[in-house]
């Protein structure tokens, strides 16, 4: 019964006034008070992550954009609409995949819980490696038969967007907290870990030099990273520990960028965009 209770008024005050004027016996009001610590403990004790905005906004303006190259094929009749209609297909269908509930990323104080099409939950005394590429982030399970099974969960350099507080979590970010739930010995300390990750802070910004010694190491070492990234994924990579920074308040010394090197780089973009431009009209007039 009192358990009803509880669940039915949400709202503190209101379950208080319920109760008032009631005669309580001592073990009914202990059984309360230890039902509603449970419950507020398991209520905030999840971190679900789910697709970022940045992500659905990319994924609404690829669908979009292909959705006019069907349109200005078929109003100029000079393009092959088909290419377009698949790609257009494809798109739609993935963003419906990657924003579904399916997709989101849950932590909890008992496990870890994702996946892509089909659902990974281990607990964390069962994980013994956590890591991440460009793409995914990653963990091992131990089985009961001691073999390893790897599990991933999609997490691209745009992060994801955590539900409780709708702050954008970067993929460095999430590493840091899975890792620290991991090596956290009881319950009741991974649900304080919890609740100060979902905490929403006013933060300071901080040089490196500020920085405790642990956290001046993380953060050089990813200084040197973002310094040396390089190839295809290169702007990927510096955006992920561009966020991490932000996300941490530690302020990311800049490089001066000459005048120079400010054209090159939007003769660069132009190109860029020229060259995608060409390529649409090229393959869908074939």
């Amino acid at each position: 019964m009192i358990y009803w209770v509880l669940v039915y008024f949400k709202n503190k005050s209101d379950c208080k006034s319920f109760l008032q004027g009631k005669q309580l016996s001592l073990p009914t009001l202990l059984s309360f008070h230890l039902i509603h610590n449970s419950m507020n403990a398991h209520s905030y004790s999840t971190i679900t992550l789910r697709a970022s905005r940045s992500w659905i906004g990319w994924w609404v303006g690829t669908t979009g954009f292909m959705i006019f190259i069907i349109i200005f094929s078929l109003s100029t009749e000079i393009l092959n609409y088909i290419w377009a209609i698949y790609m257009a297909i494809f798109f739609f269908f993935v963003g419906l995949v990657r924003t579904s509930k399916q997709n989101n990323l849950k932590i909890s104080h008992s496990f870890i819980e994702g996946g892509l099409f089909f659902r990974n939950k281990t607990s964390w005394d069962q994980i013994s490696r956590v890591y991440s590429d460009l793409d995914y982030l990653y963990w091992e399970e131990i089985t009961k038969s001691q073999k390893v099974k790897t599990h991933k969960v999609p997490y691209e350099h745009w992060g994801r967007e955590c539900v409780q507080n709708g702050k954008k979590v970067s993929k460095e970010l999430a590493l840091e907290w899975i890792q620290k739930l991991r090596e956290s010995k009881s319950v009741r300390e991974r649900i304080e870990l919890i609740s100060e990750f979902v905490t929403i802070r006013t933060i300071r910004k901080k040089e490196i030099a500020e920085l405790s010694q642990e956290q001046q190491k993380k953060a050089k070492a990813l200084l040197q990273k973002y310094k040396n990234a390089g190839g295809e994924y290169r702007m990927e990579r510096r955006n992920e520990i561009r966020q991490y920074f932000e996300q941490k308040g530690w302020v990311l010394p800049q490089p001066k960028v000459s005048e120079g090197k400010k054209v090159m780089g939007y003769i660069f973009i132009i190109l860029v965009f020229g060259f995608w431009i060409w390529f649409f009209i090229f393959a869908f007039s074939r």
